[in-house]
């Protein structure tokens, strides 16, 4: 089971799945909110990025991330703690089934 863990080092704020940083580029590529990095725990471009981020990487369904990023970063991202936050597969997992 995956772990998507946020954490801040100085100003940088870093995403890890199990150990390894969770890369940018796959979800630049469907769609370019932050090209700076990802952020969270609040609305914005950079909390947008991540939550489409995670959600491909979780699924590697394009077309579903494209269709819940926003709805998930209202409900995990925007509302993580802004020192860091761990969100799992299971917790994911079940939330998508609530969407589709």
């Amino acid at each position: 089971m995956k772990l998507y863990l946020g954490k801040r080092d100085g100003t940088k704020a870093i995403v890890f799945v199990d150990d390894t940083e969770l890369p940018l580029e796959p979800s630049l590529k469907l769609r370019d909110h932050s090209p700076t990095g990802f952020e969270w725990a609040y609305h914005g471009s950079g909390p947008t990025q991540l939550a489409l981020a995670i959600l491909l990487d979780l699924t590697a369904n394009p077309d579903l991330s494209l269709a819940h990023y926003q709805d998930f970063r209202d409900d995990f991202i925007a509302t993580a703690a802004f020192d860091g936050f761990v969100i799992s597969e299971l917790e994911v997992g079940q939330w998508l089934i609530g969407k589709v």
